[in-house]
């Protein structure tokens, strides 16, 4: 389990299985679920790597939202976030946009439609 205020545990991740070749996806699906209060209109991601040996995952990526900066932390089923720290070397990352998050529980708005954030 991760640990701080900032953490939310893997049981509340996007039930989307996890390749490389749908990560930033799965993230952005995964954020959509669990960063609540967090923007993630023009929302950019980092490649995927290998964890430094104090960070947990399979593979982390950084995401950078207007509300800061926060590490994914990706295993196979499953995506969990905190906030990114120095060793995470966030600030330095290249970025790419964050694909629009698929709602997995999508609630239809007014007009029929899936309401987004």
């Amino acid at each position: 389990m991760l640990m701080g205020a900032a953490a939310v545990q893997a049981q509340d991740a996007a039930p989307l299985p996890v390749t490389l070749g749908n990560y930033k996806q799965a993230i952005a699906n995964a954020a959509l679920a669990q960063l609540k209060n967090v923007t993630l209109a023009g929302a950019l991601i980092s490649p995927l790597v290998l964890p430094h040996l104090t960070q947990l995952g399979d593979w982390v990526a950084c995401l950078k939202t207007a509300n800061g900066l926060f590490l994914a932390i990706v295993d196979r089923d499953a995506v969990s976030f905190r906030r990114a720290v120095v060793i995470d070397d966030c600030e330095r990352a290249t970025y790419t946009p964050l694909p629009r998050p698929i709602p997995v529980h999508a609630k239809k708005g007014e007009d029929g439609a899936p309401a987004l954030r």
